[in-house]
């Protein structure tokens, strides 16, 4: 849409540098709020985890939620030749090898490396992993590659509850115990 200015509003947030080059950041509809009125950008984030050998892709997700969580799609055969290489003695199956201790602590790991550069409120508290890849296939990555959020969220918001649940258990236990 062509403003009165002569801009031409687009729907992608970013910001021009010093030298006059524009960056995009991310989209606006993209934009949430966390409960405490924060407004995150996911993508960015997304984008930075991505940069890890072990993280195939990436979902960040807190739409009025008090934090943010991830999910996470594991690198298998990079994980698997870690593992090798580490002689850690990980299940060589998927499906367990996202289950495992050693693994969980690599990929926390990697997301406190690649989200050192966010703000407090951005940081990533909890996170799921998975082994089935966002395609245009299952419906999941738009064909610009851009996660389809809704339909993420619809396949696996039963791991992401779970996360905010474990959380709300993990400190009700601890006031429980004081």
């Amino acid at each position: 849409m062509l403003m009165k200015d002569g801009g031409f509003r687009t729907g992608d947030m970013g910001y021009i540098d010093a030298h006059g080059f524009l960056f995009i950041t991310g989209r606006i509809k993209e934009q949430y709020k966390l409960e405490n009125g924060k407004y995150v950008v996911p993508t960015p984030i997304e984008e930075q985890l991505k940069l890890s050998p072990y993280v195939a892709n990436a979902m960040v997700y807190g739409d009025n939620r008090p934090y943010n969580v991830a999910l996470v799609v594991v690198n298998v055969p990079a994980v698997q030749k870690w593992a090798q290489d580490t002689q850690l003695h990980v299940p060589a199956a998927p499906e367990a090898l996202v289950k495992d201790d050693a693994v969980r602590a690599l990929i926390k790991r990697e997301i406190d490396k690649y989200g050192v550069a966010f703000k407090g409120f951005e940081a990533i508290r909890d996170f799921a992993l998975i082994t089935g890849d966002f395609t245009t296939d299952n419906g999941m990555l738009t064909p610009s590659m851009k996660v389809k959020r809704r339909k993420v969220v619809e396949t696996y918001g039963h791991l992401l509850e779970e996360l905010y649940a474990k959380k709300r258990a993990q400190r009700s236990g601890a006031s429980a115990n004081a």
